[in-house]
């Protein structure tokens, strides 16, 4: 399996649940990778060791590191997916771990921009800017045809902290 890939992830999942928050990462864990071909591989991740002699771990890719890797990786040609492997998540998350975890999402967001900004295209900068929005609409929609409309809240709150840490607005 891992064969068809030169670097990949594996799904995440909170096997057992016991907060809202719990649910609703597991709605965004389910929602945001799926199993084949991806873009950006996330972490934990797996690599063959030629992977390395074609691409630099940045040490100023605060926060971006498997993005900015994954770029490079794609730059260079390399296949970058998803396995079918669940991996077990903590549980008992509460507000405070959502709001951490996606602020880093955003700051990581930025972090990527501020390393990449000559070498990125004029849309791929725009779109650095409007992700949360990206994401935001994705999961809507997602939420009102699977009809699990209890997610909504934490779909504004993951886009406000996306946002927040975006933008580093305090």
């Amino acid at each position: 399996i891992l064969k068809k890939y030169d670097a990949a992830t594996i799904l995440i999942r909170i096997r057992n649940t016991k907060t809202y928050w719990d649910k609703c990462l597991n709605f965004w864990f389910e929602n945001i990778r799926k199993e084949g071909p991806s873009k950006v591989i996330g972490t934990p991740t797996l690599f063959f060791r030629k992977v390395f002699k074609k691409i630099t771990y940045k040490e100023n890719s605060i926060g971006c590191d498997d993005t900015d890797i994954s770029y490079q990786l794609i730059k260079k040609g390399f296949k970058i997916g998803i396995l079918g492997f669940v991996c077990d998540q903590a549980n008992n998350n509460h507000l405070i771990d959502v709001k951490k975890k996606f602020l880093l999402y955003g700051k990581s967001d930025y972090s990527f921009y501020k390393l990449y900004k000559k070498k990125l295209s004029f849309i791929r900068k725009i779109y650095t800017f409007v992700r949360p929005l990206d994401h935001f609409f994705k999961f809507i929609i997602i939420a009102i045809t699977k009809l699990k409309f209890q997610y909504v809240p934490f779909i504004f709150i993951f886009t406000y902290y996306r946002f927040k840490g975006l933008y580093g607005f305090k």
